[in-house]
């Protein structure tokens, strides 16, 4: 983690083994995640989406967020 002109930049890089991964939470900030490869679901606000690699997603404060990484899957964003 960085932080750039009072932004936090984080790089993950998750490997999940036989086992569904879930975070579930409310989030005061905003969230832009670049995925790098592999792909994650998200359930924000209900509403289902899939991102893999190259897409963008733009989670604004406040929202009901859900994050879903299959098992076995090597993610990295």
């Amino acid at each position: 983690m960085f932080t750039l002109n009072n932004f936090n930049v984080i790089f993950f890089e998750e490997t999940k083994t036989n086992i569904v991964y879930a975070l579930d939470d409310i989030i005061p900030y905003y969230d832009i995640t670049f995925v790098i490869s592999g792909s994650l679901n998200y359930i924000i606000d209900r509403k289902n989406i899939t991102v893999k690699a190259g897409d963008v997603i733009f989670i604004k404060p406040n929202n009901h967020r859900v994050r879903l990484s299959k098992s076995n899957q090597t993610v990295k964003y």
